[in-house]
């Protein structure tokens, strides 16, 4: 089938703050901070067609008219559109630093960086890439990988089966996702997992933790301060907590046919068997739940 390839840019003049709508199907979309005043769109695309007439045709008819519309300062890119059928874009978006970002991508990665949000992305199978992100991140993805680091607000992510990487992210932390592994690092607020099938890491961590997993490991990092608490379970993987030397909490934790071990020392507080123990650790203000059906579980 003959292709042919196009290109384009727009230039638009905003006043304000600006709402970015996105309504893609397999585009490619970067989104960078620029001008506080305009918006720069800048496209790549080929066509697909019956004919090279066809393709050449339909290439100007896109150049000319492209998937972008503007009321005031909210834009919209990639309305849906019988021309746009068998066409594959990459666009590279300059916005002013305060922007919002809401809309759906069907199968095209998502690259985001630097604005204030909020950001609401709803993805079929394209990974989604946010940094330096202000305002709260709400993203539901089928099937692509999820990236994001230094965000100050919420962040709450739902997927079906991809890989989920958060980093020093400063507000809540909310995971929903079927079959992909989490990794966490240094979260700032309160961290809330669950996952049917996939390992769950977080690395730094001090406050609230709450992980849920159905068939993974769950290995954290860190020390609950004071008076937080840790609930970490699994149906059917191990649990390693890595302690810092002076750790302090209350612990309780069991384990339908794994073993349990601690390499430092604890005071235990009540019986302590092969698949259960009770124990405090310094001044035990904290306290840390672990239970995991088949698997060890681990303190090191």
């Amino acid at each position: 089938m003959p292709s042919e390839e196009g290109k384009f840019e727009r230039v638009l003049t905003v006043t304000g703050p600006v709402s970015l709508e996105l309504a893609a199907g397999s585009e490619d979309l970067k989104l960078t901070t620029g001008s506080s005043n305009e918006v720069h769109i800048s496209a790549e695309f080929s066509v697909k067609a019956w004919s090279s007439a066809e393709a050449n045709h339909r290439v100007r008819e896109l150049t000319e008219h492209p998937a972008i519309e503007q009321h005031g300062n909210v834009i919209r890119i990639g309305r849906s559109s019988s021309s746009s059928s068998g066409s594959d874009f990459k666009y590279e978006i300059e916005v002013p630093p305060e922007t919002e970002l809401r809309g759906s991508s069907g199968s095209g990665d998502v690259e985001v960086r630097g604005i204030k949000g909020p950001v609401n992305v709803t993805t079929g199978s394209g990974d989604i890439s946010l940094a330096d992100v202000i305002e709260q991140i709400q993203v539901i993805s089928g099937s692509g990988d999820l990236a994001l680091s230094n965000i100050t607000g919420a962040v709450h992510l739902t997927s079906g089966s991809g890989d989920i990487a958060l980093e020093n992210v400063h507000g809540e932390i909310r995971v929903r996702t079927g079959s992909g592994d989490v990794a966490i690092s240094t979260p700032g607020s309160p961290v809330d997992v669950d996952t049917s099938g996939g390992d769950v890491s977080i690395a730094h961590a001090t406050g609230d933790l709450r992980v849920h997993t159905g068939s993974g490991s769950v290995t954290v990092d860190g020390n609950p301060g004071e008076p937080n608490f840790w609930e970490l379970h699994t149906s059917s993987g191990d649990v390693v907590l890595r302690l810092p030397t002076n750790p302090s909490f209350r612990l309780e934790a069991r384990t339908g046919s794994g073993d349990i071990e601690a390499s430092m020392p604890l005071t235990l507080d009540g019986l302590a068997s092969k698949h259960e123990m009770r124990a405090k650790l310094g001044d035990g203000k904290a306290r840390v739940e672990i239970q995991t059906s088949s698997g060890n579980i681990n303190l090191q």
